[in-house]
């Protein structure tokens, strides 16, 4: 019965192929023109991000009381949060986030997510285009949370996601 229980838990390790660490990423972009900020710092504060997700529109066509579905267009979800930490000069983070947000013309930019294994090879690339900030919330402060690392928010929405290596 050991035997059998090694050669599942290989089996798995082998399917796993190193297993991917959620904790393992990159998030990288360049910010507008317009937009004052240092975007190797905000790629190091990033402290979580998601890679929006898609699925497809459903079209249904009805015919002697019968309906056929059939695969519409692809839609991008439309929004997805990326979280910031705060350093502790909390202005020059969000003052970067806030320029972005208030801008009329040439908002969208291009965002690149890499996902990383544990010796921070890149394993896949996602890129996401024409990403711009839909919100940002404000910050709040709490005496009651003395071991935190203060963090933000901010909601972006994009056009399109698609996966390269």
């Amino acid at each position: 019965m050991a035997t059998k229980t090694a050669t599942d838990i290989t089996s798995l390790e082998q399917a796993l192929n190193g297993a991917s660490r959620e904790n393992r990423f990159k998030l990288t972009f360049v910010l507008p023109s317009g937009v004052s900020g240092d975007v190797r710092t905000l790629q190091i504060l990033s402290r979580s991000t998601t890679i929006p997700g898609k699925n497809y529109g459903q079209i249904e066509i009805k015919h002697s009381g019968k309906t056929a579905r059939i695969k519409g267009d692809e839609v991008t979800d439309a929004t997805w949060t990326t979280e910031f930490l705060i350093p502790k000069d909390a202005s020059k983070i969000y003052k970067a986030m806030e320029q972005w947000f208030n801008l009329i013309k040439d908002y969208k930019t291009n965002m690149e997510v890499y996902q990383l294994d544990i010796t921070n090879k890149v394993v896949q690339k996602f890129v996401i285009n024409g990403v711009w900030v839909q919100s940002l919330p404000g910050i709040n402060w709490s005496t009651e949370n003395e071991n935190t690392i203060k963090s933000f928010e901010v909601t972006f929405s994009a056009d399109k996601v698609s996966a390269a290596v």
